[in-house]
């Protein structure tokens, strides 16, 4: 038993994966509450002090809720178009040893042992071999075979590590 994906990395799914990785950590939440308490100050504040502190709480809102994640579609279009590994399709083989990465003539390798955590975003499964880095697994091109990823994911990693 076996799933093979196909991906072509897009600025879309990058995003998506940056969004997630982003949004889910302690300061990605912190950062939301942070932009949010800034624009209720800035409510709060506006006629009632200085013009000057009011339009700083904006900005801040602003930088918080509103440039993160701009910043972060930018940044994701930018590394999708300038990464040579990105260029062309990588082929993701899930098997009961582990995930075997393909692209071109290169194979490479990745025991169930070794990957971190699997998780799932709204659009895509994220398979982590290190804090920051992640095989991103658009649900789109798993297709037909996502119970079976999720049947070997659950398989071979312990329960704690998957979220699916």
């Amino acid at each position: 038993m076996g799933a093979k994906v196909e991906v072509k990395m897009t600025p879309k799914i990058m995003y998506d994966f940056m969004m997630y990785h982003t949004y889910r950590s302690f300061s990605g939440i912190f950062g939301i509450i942070l932009g949010i308490a800034a624009f209720v100050m800035f409510g709060t504040t506006l006629g009632k002090t200085d013009l000057s502190y009011s339009i700083v709480y904006c900005l801040f809102g602003v930088w918080f809720i509103v440039y993160l994640p701009v910043s972060l579609y930018t940044k994701s279009k930018r590394q999708v178009e300038k990464s040579e590994v990105f260029k062309n399709p990588v082929t993701y083989i899930l098997n009961d040893e582990g995930i075997e990465i393909v692209q071109g003539e290169e194979k490479v390798q990745c025991g169930w042992k070794n990957i971190l955590k699997v998780c799932s975003s709204k659009k895509n499964v994220l398979i982590y071999s290190g804090k920051r880095n992640a095989f991103v697994l658009p649900k789109e091109a798993i297709g037909e075979q996502y119970d079976t990823l999720v049947t070997l994911v659950q398989k071979n990693m312990p329960k704690k590590k998957v979220k699916l």
